[in-house]
């Protein structure tokens, strides 16, 4: 899988699929880790309300059906930083 910038950049190959912000990104290799949501609204210096926007908007994007499935995508597409 490419950099961020491939997955945010309006002329990338990845972009055919699905644009992801880069918040949306950063949320995705976040929910890999044991963090809560408060843990990690704190990292990214917004509230839990928003990470709950980001997991919403990607389930929309990327069609995922359980709150767990943006970090299973993010495994998946290796953004999991692993």
């Amino acid at each position: 899988m490419g950099s961020i910038r491939d997955l945010t950049e309006t002329d990338s190959k990845l972009n055919l699929f699905v644009k992801l912000s880069e918040r949306e990104i950063q949320f995705l290799k976040f929910s890999c880790t044991e963090l809560t949501y408060k843990e990690i609204a704190d990292q990214m210096c917004v509230s839990v309300r928003t990470i709950e926007g980001y997991r919403d908007a990607l389930c929309e994007k990327l069609n995922l059906k359980t709150r767990i499935g943006p970090a299973v995508y993010a495994i998946k597409n290796n953004l999991n930083g692993g």
